[in-house]
């Protein structure tokens, strides 16, 4: 069960990969929905990969959306990867959704913040909402990993993404 933090047959601490979805048929999804037999939907536009250990869907054709994702991939730390696809069918339509991991997305304690049990598999929060609670030191430092980012983020036509508050999470 996804309950258990080992497996019950070799007691080896189980993965638990949390991943971001992007694409408009993911909104059609509700929590407790399980997509593709695989990814369980615990939070809106966030997934919990139930097979690990199988390597993803994947396509030769990424989309140019997707392109900066691949070039920026240096700035892991920071910025999510694309993991795979998942394609769902509604009826006779199609919708592609791409998987990114590395999302701002609690792993319950992981991280070594203030993430807890109750907060596996939920966005982190805004850096807005920690802000002025932080120590200067904290924020100083917040302050130049945006800055390392511009340049980066400037070439791939992405800096705006800095400046979206929804988007810059701790």
């Amino acid at each position: 069960p996804q309950s258990n933090k080992f497996c019950q047959q070799c007691r080896t601490p189980m993965l638990r990969r949390y991943l971001w979805a992007i694409g408009r048929g993911i909104d059609a999804c509700k929590p407790g929905d399980v997509l593709a037999d695989r990814y369980e939907l615990v939070q809106p536009r966030i997934l919990l990969d139930t097979q690990p250990g199988v390597p993803p869907e994947t396509s030769l054709e990424i989309p140019p959306t997707l392109a900066p994702y691949l070039r920026l991939s240096p700035y892991g730390l920071h910025i999510s990867q694309v993991y795979g696809r998942l394609t769902l069918m509604e009826g006779r339509r199609r919708s592609e959704i791409w998987l990114l991991e590395d999302a701002p997305i609690s792993r319950g304690g992981s991280l070594g913040g203030n993430e807890t049990a109750d907060t596996e598999g939920q966005l982190l929060p805004e850096l807005t909402s920690l802000w002025k609670d932080a120590p200067a030191v904290r924020q100083l430092n917040w302050l130049w990993q945006i800055a390392n980012l511009w340049q980066p983020l400037s070439s791939e036509g992405v800096a705006s993404s800095l400046l979206t508050s929804a988007l810059l999470r701790v």
